[in-house]
């Protein structure tokens, strides 16, 4: 009996360490993203521009398994700043999924948990919207100049053929002291 129990512990442990280090291979990826980034969200509002300005705060955690995000904007009401959105969220890679997977919380209650597809210096995703009758895709990509640019896209009709931007941020990575 004992030498099975033996070999489970180091069969489990070697599954443990090849997860781990699947992770840690997959996060790597995203290190692009690591870093204090400060910028502007422009929220297509039924065809009025709304500006946020704020930051976003990525930073690897649990031993680079994840990455954690914490985000604040604001927008200008009656000549003043005031909080607008503000939202966390982590990234993780799903070893048995195969997958990159986004958990956010928005402080409005919405949340979401999406599958994101990873390139060279940029990401997509979409969420479906809340009436079921469409989505909103999500492409980032860091260009050459160091500007992160994310764009939203309402996704709607039969064929797929309603196209709405509905967001567009742009952040630049600075060093926060």
């Amino acid at each position: 009996m004992f030498p099975i129990l033996a070999a489970f512990v180091v069969l489990n442990t070697q599954t443990v360490d090849y997860q781990l280090k699947v992770q840690k291979d997959e996060m790597a990826k995203l290190d692009f993203m690591v870093g204090y980034w400060e910028g502007t969200i422009t929220y297509n509002n039924n065809g009025t521009n709304v500006v946020f300005t704020g930051y976003e705060n990525r930073k690897k955690i649990a031993g680079g398994t994840a990455l954690l995000i914490e985000a604040a904007y604001t927008m200008e009401r009656d000549g003043k700043q005031v909080p607008a959105v503000e939202f966390g969220g982590i990234i993780q890679f799903d070893v048995k999924r195969k997958k990159h997977v986004r958990f956010y919380q928005l402080n409005n209650g919405d949340k979401e948990q999406v599958e994101m597809t990873f390139w060279d210096r940029g990401y997509g995703f979409e969420v479906p919207l809340l009436n079921g009758e469409g989505k909103v895709e999500y492409f980032m990509n860091l260009q050459a100049d160091g500007t992160f640019i994310e764009i939203g896209t309402i996704v709607g009709g039969e064929e797929e053929e309603e196209r709405v931007q509905l967001m567009e941020t742009k952040l630049k990575k600075v060093n926060k002291k």
